[in-house]
């Protein structure tokens, strides 16, 4: 049985929550430049360790665009300050990509 399947239809599910919470939001959305570089540093790294150069290209991307709009990095709050939602937020979404990367581990361990 391939779990494929299954991981698109979690991959759906977390976009239609992230839509619905987006759409929510009464004030525009703003990218968020230090969360690019950030992700632009991981993916090059991880790329050259997959050997899926594809990744590090949109990693040097990533970290480009962080680095050009360096002006523009938001302050983020220490765990202290945020609210319960804001906490509650952040911590389902740091157990979802747990999940992820279990899965993923286990997907690739047994592939191989």
């Amino acid at each position: 049985m391939s779990l494929i399947p299954l991981v698109l239809v979690a991959l759906i599910i977390l976009l239609v929550i992230f839509l619905i919470i987006a759409l929510r939001k009464k004030e525009p959305w703003a990218p968020d430049y230090y969360g690019m570089f950030i992700i632009g540093i991981v993916w090059m790294g991880a790329s050259f360790l997959l050997k899926n150069y594809f990744f590090g290209g949109l990693g040097l991307v990533f970290t480009i665009i962080g680095i050009v709009n360096m002006n523009k990095w938001k302050k983020h709050s220490p765990w202290s300050n945020l609210s319960r939602q804001e906490k509650v937020l952040r911590l389902a979404i740091f157990i979802l990509l747990l999940v992820f990367l279990i899965g993923g581990i286990i997907m690739w361990l047994y592939n191989r």
